[in-house]
């Protein structure tokens, strides 16, 4: 609030001697509706932007950041520190409270250089590409497991670094100030062209001013959309900027696939095998064949998590609410209907009818799906294997940064939040209680009225109609089942 940071002690007298207030701010309504601070920026730092120079910004850099020695080799974050710091060397005050944020984003650009074989290996640069690229994390190295896959292999230590950016992001004392002074900086700095020729004239290969500009403007978005987060974690992380919380969704999502797949894609033959007749053979059919076990999980988790998100009351602690289907009047007519009812069928009884099928086909999927997860998680054999791959652990461990951070609240691999803890995971779905019921009732519903439309004349199934949609929407839901697992090997059970 405004009542913290007022005060002469917040009043500075700069090298130039012109007293200066570093708390100079005009409070406004950011887009949530809260108070924010919004930095005025002060002519010290102006001038001091103006007279950067190559040699204080590689100067900068050696004290600076002595530890990862940045300037041997272009790491352009650090040349962006170094500029940063220069421009509030009147005063350091503020700078020194947002400094460890920014160090965190030059050890990630240094972790996405190393060799993924060898952390403790020398950062280097496979070509001049990849080195221009560092700062997004484009260049980011993997290991390779047993199983190729898309995606890659584990990045773990990246996704170290960047929950690491996060974390101390979220440490900043006063971080809509501070995130505020570094922005308006960087605002300073595009607008000097002489900014980025000093910062191209401290690499030791060619590395063009211009170049410089767009990182300088990168890193004015990362700024703006770090803050952002702070303010509001769940806030959905754009593809129009390829930052901290994009790449490690990304990270994240390729993470938890490769080692679904040490794990799940090598299962001796013997210990699992699937049955897939009900399953509609263009999904798994090619799937199960070629043993891609962990493709049918990540459905799965994708489905138990939508059921979670439409119906948290089933998966509360205690007494579960099942919800009830096919209870809007048209669905409850449907069955006893007479030809004449169905020709006159009006939209209103129409959208009714096809809600309470797609509502069931969801429900049903996602049921099958806790099934199939469960069946899998505990089946005999699967823990000593798991074992043996190394285990859950790994992915655990990702998937916990995942939720802790809130990046897993607007990502496409929401699902993967779920393997934070394997054993709860499989602990919750022990307890879902009176599925089955309510399963083999939208089952036997939608049998009965397939049945029934079957028996309607020709002429009232024209494509494109009412009852012609309603029938495609029932016949879809044929293929709508998982692979069984069969074949039980030996007794013990993965997570009793």
């Amino acid at each position: 609030s405004a009542s913290e940071v007022r005060g002469n002690a917040d009043f500075v007298t700069p090298k130039n001697g012109t007293e200066v207030d570093l708390n100079a701010f005009s409070v406004e309504p950011d887009v949530a509706g809260e108070e924010t601070e919004t930095v005025v920026l002060s002519p010290a730092v102006k001038g001091n932007v103006r007279a950067l120079t190559s040699e204080s910004i590689m100067e900068r850099m050696r004290t600076l950041l002595p530890q990862v020695k940045a300037y041997n080799y272009p790491c352009v974050s650090a040349r962006v520190v170094a500029a940063l710091s220069l421009a509030n060397d009147h005063d350091q005050t503020a700078f020194a409270m947002i400094l460890p944020f920014l160090q965190s984003l030059v050890e990630a650009e240094i972790v996405s250089l190393q060799n993924a074989g060898d952390v403790h290996q020398q950062p280097h640069f496979i070509n001049k590409r990849v080195c221009f690229s560092a700062y997004d994390y484009s260049s980011t190295m993997t290991t390779l497991g047993l199983v190729v896959g898309q995606g890659g292999g584990d990045m773990s230590n990246s996704i170290k670094a960047l929950e690491s950016v996060l974390v101390h992001a979220q440490n900043t004392n006063r971080p809509s100030f501070c995130f505020d002074l570094v922005i308006q900086c960087l605002q300073c700095m595009l607008s000097d062209k002489a900014v980025s020729e000093a910062m191209a004239g401290t690499c030791q290969t060619w590395f063009p001013a211009r170049r410089f500009e767009k990182i300088i403007s990168y890193y004015l978005t990362e700024m703006k959309d770090i803050k952002n987060y702070l303010q509001s974690p769940q806030s959905p992380i754009s593809d129009d900027h390829i930052g901290v919380r994009y790449r490690l969704n990304d990270f994240v999502g390729r993470s938890i696939r490769f080692h679904l797949r040490e794990i799940l894609d090598t299962i001796p033959e013997g210990v699992i095998d699937f049955r897939v007749e009900k399953c509609a053979a263009e999904r798994w059919g090619r799937v199960v064949e070629d043993g891609s076990v962990s493709s049918i999980m990540n459905f799965a988790l994708e489905r138990v998590n939508e059921l979670a998100l439409l119906y948290p009351s089933l998966f509360e602690f205690g007494e579960q609410r099942i919800p009830a289907f096919f209870k809007r009047s048209t669905s409850v007519r449907a069955l006893s209907m007479k030809r004449e009812d169905w020709r006159l069928l009006d939209e209103e009884g129409y959208e009714e009818l096809l809600t309470d099928i797609v509502e069931a086909r969801t429900f049903l999927l996602g049921a099958r799906a806790c099934t199939y997860t469960l069946d899998l998680l505990t089946w005999p054999g699967l823990k000593e294997h798991a074992t043996n791959q190394g285990g859950f652990e790994a992915a655990e461990a990702i998937a916990t940064t995942f939720r802790r951070l809130s990046i897993h609240s607007s990502s496409e691999h929401q699902h993967f939040a779920l393997l934070a803890d394997v054993r709860d995971l499989v602990s919750m779905l022990k307890d879902l209680s009176g599925l089955e019921r309510t399963m083999a009732e939208c089952e036997k519903f939608i049998l009965s009225l397939i049945k029934k439309i079957a028996n309607l004349p020709t002429s009232y199934k024209r494509k494109g109609g009412f009852i012609s949609n309603i029938r495609a929407c029932l016949y879809d839901s044929k293929g709508e089942h998982f692979p069984k697992a069969i074949k039980k090997a030996i007794t013990e059970s993965a997570y009793p």
